[in-house]
Formats: structure tokens, C-alpha cells, sequence
């Protein structure tokens, strides 16, 4: 064999075994494919990771773990490394989820705890979601940290009273926040949204805090009633049926300002007061207050159902049979509070169309009255 062809051979073996090194590092844009991540630093050795042959393992420093994995922290902090200078920091107690079922569009699921993301060189055709059980959260080239936690950790029936605290801050860049209930975008650097949602099974609730960052930087805040606003800081509540554009809101301060031709209409909701909109504007109604409460009641008993399939899904070391045994009990009591939740929602659904109806009559004897006084 010439020397020619011995070095061709072996360069040829030498670019095969670079190809997975490649894929996960920082050539051009273009060439960079996410497939997994490295693990850069773990502080102690109780960190766990399983991948898709099933059974958990120790978290190996300076290993490349390709998608889908889960990783749970316990004690440890994880620094894992998708591509040049783009990181995710795992705080102790977190479970996550990582996944690309989708080339380009790695997605990662944080079940409990809190990651924290450094994306500053994020390729530009790819893009990255955190999700918990209840919103998304999404960006390109920015940094920001989301958590999920629930106040109450013992397991049971009991757990679901528990609130489902789950928080978005942006460090920097620019993320946006979407659920069943909501749509926030522009978040900015300094800005953070505290939520407590919960999809629900025919209703979803969520109690929203906005907190303003740098300067006069605002919210954009869009509702499923096509409804649309702009805030500098403020806290709500939003319960809606599933499969419905219809909402009850309540505004708990004087921050939150409509955007659109109904800006006077709509502003003149009380802080404190829940209103369903109808037609072009924002009305009272006797039960909005008891829908806001029975949904919550609904979205508490489902998130920890939605908690207790992923952990049946993704997690070996649980106690399936008890996890089974209250999934049982948590389906009756959600389906037993999803039912009171969309009856009182009915009684203003009724109410809101013969509302409606009342609105556009009298809209338009205004017009023939305009008519007639041209």
C-alpha cells in the first residue's frame, strides 16, 4: 500500500470518529446539529441520569449524553454543555427532561426544581423550549431561568391543595411565556413572571405576577378573547374553559392597560373585581368569583395529575403502585371539580349572551340614530 493511500485510510478513520464530536460543537451556524450535551462539571456524586435504554446511572463528568435523557440533580449542581457557550446550570433537587423530537428543536422538560440557561451563541436555525406541566417558555440567544415547585412535597392526595409555583427571569436577551391561558411576550432582561397555572381538564386557571425590570420596560399580554394588553408590572387572574376564546379576568391593581380601539371600555374594570368580556367590553357578573375559585380548585387536582403521569413515564426509582393508587383518586376529584367549575361557567355563558345580544340591539339604534341625525 503507497504512503498515499495509508494516509488517505487514515484520515478518512480519523474524520469517522470525529463526526459526534462535531455535531455537538461550535463549527459555523449552519453546521452545528444539537443532538445531546456534555456534562461540564457535576459538585457532588449523587446526580443520576438515565438515557433511553432505561435505568438510571451515575452522572459521568466530561460525557456526552445524546437525547432523549433525564437527569435528576438531588444534591448536586449539573452544568451540561449543548454547544460552545451555550450551557444549562441544574440546581440541586432538579428533575429534568431533555428530548429533541424534532432535528433542531431540542426541548426540555423540567418536572421540579430550577435550571438556569446561558444561550449566547444559540445556532441561529435552531431553537430551544423549557417547559413545565403547565406553560413554555422559549428564546434564542439569551439567558433566563425557569422553576417549577410545588409548596407541598409529601405525596398523596393531600399534595394537590399544594400550589404549583413555577417562575420566568430573564438575565438577558428576550424570552416569551405561552400557556392555555395566556400569551406574554417581549420579556426582557431584568424581567420576571411568577404564574401559578394549571391547564385543567375542561377549565384552566393561572394567577400571574409581572415584575418590571430595567427602566419603563413593559409586558405584552395577550388572552385566548383575542383581548390584548401592556403592563409595566402587574398581577391577575384568568380562568377560561379549555376549548373556549371566552374569559373571566381580574385585575388586582391599576398597571394593566388594554391595547385596540376599546382602550375606555375596557379600562374601566376595577382592580379587584372579575369581569367576562362581552362584545367590546368587560362586564360584571355575579358568578365570575365563584368560576375563578372553582377553576383553581380543577387546575390544582389535574397539575398533579399531569405531575404523576411524567413521573410514571420518566422515573424508575417511585413507588408505582402508590402513584397509580393516587391517580385514581386524583382523576375523581378533578372530574368532580371540573364539573362544578363548568356549571358555574355556564350560568355565565347564558347570561353573557342574552348580554350580548342586548349590546348589539342597542349598537345599533346608536347607528340609526346617527343615520337620522346626518
Amino acid at each position: 500500500m503507497s504512503k498515499q493511500i495509508r494516509l488517505f485510510v487514515s484520515l478518512f478513520i480519523i474524520s469517522l470518529l470525529l463526526i459526534p464530536f462535531a455535531h455537538t460543537q461550535k463549527g459555523s451556524e449552519k453546521d452545528t446539529i444539537i443532538t445531546g450535551f456534555k456534562v461540564i462539571q457535576i459538585s457532588d456524586k449523587t446526580a443520576r441520569i438515565k438515557g433511553s435504554k432505561g435505568g438510571y446511572a451515575k452522572v459521568e463528568e466530561g460525557k456526552f449524553y445524546a437525547f432523549p435523557a433525564t437527569i435528576k440533580s438531588n444534591r448536586s449542581q449539573v452544568l451540561i454543555k449543548f454547544s460552545e457557550h451555550n450551557t444549562a446550570r441544574l440546581l440541586p433537587k432538579t428533575t429534568l427532561h431533555l428530548s429533541s423530537p424534532k432535528v433542531r428543536h431540542p426541548k426540555l422538560k423540567l418536572l421540579d426544581g430550577k435550571v438556569a440557561l446561558e444561550l449566547d451563541r444559540f445556532p441561529k436555525d435552531h431553537k430551544m423550549e423549557v417547559s413545565t406541566p403547565t406553560a413554555v417558555c422559549g428564546a434564542v440567544g439569551t439567558r433566563f431561568e425557569v422553576s417549577y415547585s410545588g409548596e407541598d412535597k409529601q405525596l398523596g392526595i393531600d399534595r394537590a391543595k399544594a400550589d404549583r409555583n413555577q417562575s420566568f427571569k430573564c438575565t438577558k436577551g428576550e424570552i416569551y411565556l405561552a400557556s392555555n391561558s395566556f400569551r406574554i411576550g417581549g420579556i426582557k432582561k431584568g424581567q420576571a413572571v411568577t404564574t401559578k397555572a394549571y391547564s385543567g381538564k375542561e377549565n384552566s386557571y393561572c394567577n400571574i405576577a409581572l415584575e418590571k425590570g430595567i427602566g419603563n420596560q413593559s409586558f405584552r399580554i395577550s388572552l385566548p378573547d383575542k383581548s390584548a394588553y401592556v403592563a409595566t408590572s402587574s398581577s391577575f387572574e384568568i380562568a377560561k374553559p379549555v376549548d373556549s376564546d371566552i374569559a373571566v379576568i381580574k385585575v388586582k391593581d391599576s398597571n394593566l392597560k388594554t391595547l385596540g380601539f376599546f382602550e375606555e371600555t375596557a379600562t374601566a374594570m376595577t382592580p379587584g373585581r372579575a369581569y367576562v368580556k362581552v362584545g367590546d367590553s368587560y362586564v360584571q357578573h355575579a358568578e365570575s368569583e365563584n368560576y375563578l375559585t372553582a377553576a383553581a380548585v380543577e387546575g390544582k387536582f389535574d397539575a398533579r395529575l399531569k405531575e404523576v403521569d411524567l413521573q410514571l413515564a420518566l422515573l424508575d426509582d417511585v413507588d408505582k403502585k402508590q402513584l397509580n393508587a393516587e391517580k385514581q383518586m386524583l382523576a375523581e376529584k378533578r372530574d368532580e371539580a371540573a364539573k362544578k367549575a363548568s356549571t358555574i361557567f355556564k350560568r355565565i355563558q347564558q347570561d353573557r349572551q342574552i348580554r350580548n345580544v342586548l349590546q348589539n340591539i342597542r349598537r345599533n339604534i346608536n347607528r340609526q340614530q346617527m343615520r337620522k341625525a346626518r
